[in-house]
């Protein structure tokens, strides 16, 4: 991912960044000049935490799908993209993944899966 595609991203969202005062949420978008010294690493922490483990999708293991509902959570937010992954499981779309939403994702074909939710 180049560095101004993550730099626009991160600016865009509420972000945890290592060091801040109460070590957790800033509250606020990140600046310029927080997003440019954080290492690649660290952006990817974030973005991990934002939008896979943070929306619920650690358990989808098909990599299309999973790119594409990240893809989803960071463009849309992170609840409309759960919203459209219950949507085609079937379930209620509530934009929470609790337990209905990891059973049908667990007796699911993520391959197909992915087709019905671009669909």
């Amino acid at each position: 991912m180049s560095r101004d595609l993550l730099a626009g991203s991160l600016r865009c969202s509420m972000m945890r960044l290592p060091g801040s005062a109460s070590g957790g949420m800033l509250g606020r978008p990140a600046t310029a000049a927080e997003v440019q010294v954080l290492t690649e690493t660290e952006a990817r922490a974030i973005y991990r935490q934002q939008y896979i483990t943070g929306s619920g999708f650690e358990a989808i293991r098909h990599p299309a799908l999973l790119h594409l509902l990240v893809d989803a959570a960071v463009h849309s937010g992170p609840k409309r993209s759960v919203q459209w992954l219950q949507t085609a499981l079937g379930v209620t779309a509530d934009g929470v993944i609790g337990p209905k939403t990891r059973a049908a994702l667990a007796a699911a074909d993520q391959g197909v899966l992915y087709g019905k939710v671009l669909g």
